[in-house]
């Protein structure tokens, strides 16, 4: 596996934010998360690791693999891990 120096990240453009308001089913939301923790803390947080194909979150079409969630229900992720 290939690392990534964390200098090479400072190069990464701007990310943007966005609200989704999804309401969970009998099945939940359909997404599978993961937590990462990087030395640029900035970079750290719970990210997007799948989502169910014919999901809640699939239906919605604005999640993608790999966004970053920085809030639930006016709760901040920020400085948490998927733990």
């Amino acid at each position: 596996m290939d690392m990534i120096p964390v200098e090479s990240l400072d190069h990464l453009p701007e990310m943007e934010t966005f609200s989704v308001h999804l309401v969970k089913d009998s099945q939940g939301l359909g997404i599978t998360i993961a937590g990462y923790v990087c030395e640029k803390e900035d970079l750290s947080g719970i990210f997007v690791k799948s989502i169910c194909e014919g999901s809640v979150a699939d239906k919605c079409g604005q999640i993608q693999v790999n966004d970053r969630i920085v809030q639930v229900d006016d709760v901040s992720l920020q400085g948490n891990k998927n733990s």
